[in-house]
């Protein structure tokens, strides 16, 4: 079992938004996909340990917001990406910022910001879908305005009370 921990460990889940596949390696989330469109193989199907652990949580989640941040993670970033998942992680469930709001707190600039956000590896943890346009909801990992994408942040956005 050790060697497992040493090893990155998948799982995939259904949800309200779709398939949402979990990478984990040394018990720490390293990435979610909000978007995964493929059948899980063998090896993305783990029935215990801490992946289960982390399934619970989101499909108590998706049953009734909650904050997630207490679940382990470990995000890889440059230095400016890890400062903005940082202030991510410190908006209130069911409140939201503007890219701007949250560039001046940081001393940077509302593109920037966005840039971090769509590159954001953990999304629901790092929860980027509460930073928004100053003049709507804004984009959505890569997307801006429409699209299915910005149909799951505003869906996350519903879920939590934010709009």
């Amino acid at each position: 079992m050790t060697l497992l921990r040493n090893m990155n460990q998948y799982k995939i889940m259904k949800s309200p938004i779709g398939l949402v596949r979990i990478e984990v390696h040394q018990d720490q989330v390293r990435q979610i996909d909000l978007y995964w469109e493929k059948e899980p193989s063998a090896s993305e199907i783990d029935d215990g340990g801490v992946l289960a652990e982390i399934e619970v949580v989101l499909q108590n989640y998706f049953f009734k917001p909650a904050p997630l941040q207490m679940i382990p993670h470990q995000p890889i970033g440059t230095p400016f990406q890890l400062r903005v998942w940082s202030a991510l992680r410190e908006i209130p469930l069911g409140e939201v910022v503007t890219y701007g709001e949250l560039a001046k707190t940081l001393g940077s600039s509302p593109r920037a910001v966005g840039g971090a956000c769509r590159n954001n590896p953990i999304p629901l943890i790092i929860p980027c879908h509460r930073v928004v346009s100053k003049s709507g909801i804004g984009g959505f990992s890569g997307q801006w305005g429409i699209g299915e994408r910005v149909d799951v942040k505003q869906w996350l956005l519903h879920h939590e009370g934010a709009i």
